[in-house]
């Protein structure tokens, strides 16, 4: 029961970040550039959603800290690269906003 409770949670958070993630991704890309920007979003999901795979695919063979260790590595990562990229993010949104 509590995997399908997890399941649908996830569904739900996906439903509810993914029009704001679009939205945001068409605000802030120049009008000439939005469909590439949009394909690059896309294609981000992709390959995230690919790389879970290949984790998740580890399940049986990896110990189980290691899997733990990987994906908080893979968070952290992710992380690091927002931070790296949030004044320019910002700074896109300032000038199409204004």
């Amino acid at each position: 029961m509590w995997l399908l409770v997890c399941f649908i949670a996830l569904a739900v958070g996906e439903l509810l970040v993914y029009p704001l993630s679009m939205a945001l991704v068409a605000r802030i890309a120049p009008p000439h550039t939005s469909t590439i920007a949009m394909s690059l979003f896309l294609v981000s999901l992709a390959g995230g959603q690919w790389l879970a795979g290949e984790v998740a695919a580890q399940w049986a063979t990896w110990p189980h800290a290691r899997l733990f260790v990987t994906l908080a590595g893979h968070a952290l990562s992710a992380l690091g690269a927002l931070v790296l990229a949030h004044r320019s993010i910002e700074r896109a949104i300032r000038a199409r906003c204004a």
